[in-house]
């Protein structure tokens, strides 16, 4: 299977219950996939969501919270609340 995902992954990250995917790019967008058949559900970008304005090169989720945060090439950490 090959599916396009970004211009460049720069991380990946797994929700801790298999359920999401998150990919991290250096087109300043993190994108978020249904782990079980990999198909695109939502696009985190800077204009629709506050997201980061550079490359976004680093996911982590934070321990017992449904919260993971994304580090950037604009010098910012932000934190996500993943809402199923």
């Amino acid at each position: 299977m090959e599916l396009v995902a970004h211009f460049t992954i720069n991380a990946l990250l797994c929700s801790p219950d298999g359920q999401w995917l998150f990919s991290a790019s250096r087109d300043k967008t993190i994108r978020v996939w249904d782990a079980s058949d990999l198909s695109l559900r939502y696009t985190l970008d800077a204009v629709r969501d506050g997201g980061h304005i550079n490359s976004v090169n680093s996911l982590y989720w934070l321990p017992d919270t449904h919260q993971f945060a994304s580090a950037s090439d604009d010098r910012s950490i932000i934190i996500w609340e993943v809402v199923s």
